[in-house]
């Protein structure tokens, strides 16, 4: 009793938009796409679709920013970008 029965998810992947389950799931690696990572939820719209599944949309408000302070603190980086770095003379 007291309960919310399905709450809005604690977050969604920042790549595909499918939500995690549990709010310490917010900052891993998306177990559904493997792309992403799961972003917290100050940074989506959810609303339901036809089926009663959440969808998560980004907010049109979103600073850059904080976007970029939230990933840094999470300590999530681009795969796309490689982190070493090679300086031959």
């Amino acid at each position: 009793m007291g309960r919310t029965i399905d709450p809005e998810p604690p977050g969604a992947c920042d790549a595909c938009g499918r939500a995690c389950c549990t709010l310490d799931q917010v900052g891993i690696r998306c177990y559904h796409c493997r792309a992403g990572v799961f972003m917290s939820r100050r940074w989506w719209i959810f609303s339901r679709d036809q089926d009663g599944r959440w969808l998560a949309t980004p907010r049109e408000d979103i600073d850059p920013v904080e976007l970029e302070a939230e990933r840094a603190r999470m300590g999530y980086t681009d795969p796309s970008v490689s982190q070493i770095s090679v300086h031959t003379e």
